[in-house]
């Protein structure tokens, strides 16, 4: 009994065995019949000729709107601010005077350092008169004129001192943020207002470190800021960094641009082509009949009635178009309409 129920279900296991075997003998049969079906109907299809034409290649990177003149001003001593002759969105011109710290013990030190130094150099003047005549000795003529000295010595200090209670513009620009307000302690050092000058900006950017020795100080680039200009803003890379950062591999550059629209603000984004490289012969498809593969990037071609797969090398991307690097020749038809559901070497129409 126990054998031949071990009988039965040999025999049932090379039954299902041998019917699954011929399913998929079918199913593979039905593949190769629909490929046939598919080489032996004809797709209609619109191509392009293509031809070369210049190209210039560019990298895209993200930049930051920087201004070139910006300073935190400071006073080296302590003090309290007295009064603010030029408040926060004020516009100053170099050299005017922002703000004073209180200098009333400093005036009157200046004021004593003058006298002394005037009643120094009138000493001096009637020593050296009478050395001339042979009056006096010549100890008595160096003595008054190196008190002289030393008076001048100290009232320029003082008056140094005194002139830096004013604090000035270092350049022209706008009175940006205040750090400290009237009568508060000003801590040696510690910054007082920010003057900035949003007139000239530059852009700050990271290029990747494969790029060095195709970067350099005048190549040119494009700034394009979305929602704000039309049209890029050209520009040239006015300083490549000499180091390359150990955090994300990059080195610095920077791009000197105008703000003459006064729409552009500090820390604003920024997307920039740089200009790698210029080609005189390249072709350029349309981004959309470029069709990514496992491992590579096809085509289809239109060749003699047939289409013909090819595989391309993609140089860059730009405008929603691809410049081809090897793959495609001049005067080839390129299809661009009906291409999706080709197959190589399937049946075409060229219809246009």
């Amino acid at each position: 009994m126990k054998l031949t129920k071990i009988i039965s279900a040999i025999v049932f296991a090379i039954v299902l065995l041998f019917l699954y075997s011929c399913g998929n003998s079918d199913g593979k049969e039905n593949d190769k019949t629909k490929e046939k079906e598919k080489l032996a109907k004809t797709t209609n299809v619109e191509v392009v000729e293509l031809k070369n034409n210049s190209y210039t290649d560019y990298i895209t990177v993200v930049g930051v709107i920087k201004p070139v003149y910006q300073a935190d001003l400071t006073y080296q001593e302590g003090g309290i601010v007295s009064r603010f002759i030029h408040g926060q969105g004020s516009w100053v011109n170099k050299g005017d005077t922002i703000l004073v710290i209180d200098n009333d013990v400093l005036k009157a030190s200046l004021d004593a350092a003058k006298a002394q130094y005037e009643l120094a150099q009138i000493t001096f003047e009637k020593q050296e008169t009478v050395y001339k005549d042979n009056i006096n000795s010549e100890y008595q003529y160096l003595q008054a004129k190196y008190t002289r000295d030393q008076a001048l010595a100290n009232y320029n200090l003082v008056k140094a001192r005194y002139e830096k209670t004013f604090i000035k513009a270092p350049f022209s620009g706008v009175v940006d943020k205040k750090f400290i307000d009237i009568g508060e302690m000003v801590i040696p050092g510690a910054p007082i207002v920010s003057i900035i000058n949003t007139g000239s900006l530059k852009i700050e950017a990271g290029i990747p470190e494969r790029f060095i020795g195709k970067i350099n100080r005048g190549s040119n680039a494009k700034i394009y800021i979305q929602d704000i200009l039309e049209k890029p803003i050209e520009g040239k890379i006015s300083y490549v960094g000499a180091t390359v950062s150990t955090s994300n591999r990059t080195f610095n550059i920077e791009i000197n641009i105008s703000n003459y629209n006064k729409l552009l603000k500090p820390e604003q984004s920024a997307e920039v082509l740089i200009e790698v490289e210029k080609y005189d012969n390249i072709i350029s498809i349309p981004e959309e009949v470029v069709i990514r593969t496992d491992n590579s990037y096809v085509v289809f071609i239109a060749n003699e009635g047939k289409a013909e797969m090819r595989e391309i090398e993609i140089l860059n991307r730009y405008e929603k178009k691809i410049a081809v690097k090897s793959g495609l020749k001049e005067g080839e038809k390129l299809i661009v309409v009906g291409y999706q559901n080709l197959i190589n070497g399937e049946n075409i129409n060229v219809v246009n």
